[in-house]
């Protein structure tokens, strides 16, 4: 385990306190943001980009907090403590995932969930009438200003960002994907629905400036699951991943087709104002 020195101690603190003074004054962003009706009538085309990080399945490591618990007791020196305490645990807990997942890993290195998710998208999505798509493109670069640029540089007059990850959960026993939606308007005419209170200027791909915005999940449980994680995942593994396989398009297909159909669901009616 890491030796905690005082210096390690220090540098925890720094980012913790700077990024309780980031985040306290930040309006949050709503998870859920439905299409506006009129915006729907605005949108004259539609392209999709599926940034999709990732090259293979990985576990999901739960991060630890049981340093940060004991330490707390000591006041702020033993708190962040804790928390470099933590830091070291969850190296060591990731690479142990890391070894345990190279199975699965060499099971289905030719599997190309890109091209997966994509199909399923063009497929689900070009049904939606009113987004006119013209296109489904997936990317690896999802550095910030990459993203700002698959808006900036797209011809379309809204862009569909659809960012999505697939993994183990920490014991094995299950395979979810799961993907967030954001829509992005470039046609003047839909200005109008751009949201105010969370939006961010110089970020033109930050999710308080999409007019719609959800997440949608997949999971797909392991038949015969134990509770050792290298025994799920040889099952996993077993006949060329045929379960990962099999797991991974039915999870593509899912949230494709409740990004489709959530995009054309209705929003509330707005609230009744209270008499005074």
């Amino acid at each position: 385990m890491r030796t905690i020195t005082f210096k390690s101690v220090l540098t925890a603190c720094a980012l913790v306190l700077g990024g309780a003074s980031l985040t306290a004054c930040v309006t949050p962003i709503p998870a859920n943001l439905p299409l506006a009706t009129g915006a729907r009538d605005a949108i004259t085309s539609t392209e999709v980009v599926a940034p999709i990080a990732q090259n293979e399945i990985y576990v999901y490591v739960v991060p630890s907090t049981a340093g940060a618990a004991v330490g707390g007791g000591f006041g702020i020196v033993g708190a962040l403590a804790g928390v470099a305490i933590d830091a070291s645990v969850n190296a060591a807990n990731t690479k142990a995932a890391e070894g345990d997942v190279k199975p699965a890993r060499d099971a289905i290195v030719d599997y190309n969930f890109d091209g997966v998710l994509t199909a399923d998208l063009q497929k689900s999505l070009s049904e939606v009438g009113f987004l006119k798509v013209q296109g489904v493109r997936a990317t690896k670069d999802i550095a910030q200003v990459s993203l700002d640029n698959s808006v900036t540089n797209s011809s379309a007059g809204v862009v569909l960002m659809t960012i999505a990850k697939y993994e183990f959960n920490g014991d094995a026993t299950s395979l979810t994907i799961t993907m967030t939606a954001d829509l992005y308007a470039k046609d003047p005419a839909l200005a109008g629905y751009k949201p105010t209170k969370t939006a961010n200027a110089k970020l033109v791909a930050y999710p308080g400036n999409s007019i719609y915005r959800n997440t949608f999940t997949y999971a797909q449980p392991l038949a015969g699951s134990t509770t050792k994680r290298d025994e799920n995942i040889a099952k996993w593994s077993a006949d060329k991943g045929k379960a990962i396989r099999d797991a991974l398009d039915a999870g593509s297909a899912a949230v494709a087709s409740k990004l489709a159909e959530d995009i054309q669901r209705a929003p509330p009616p707005p609230a009744a104002k209270k008499k005074k």
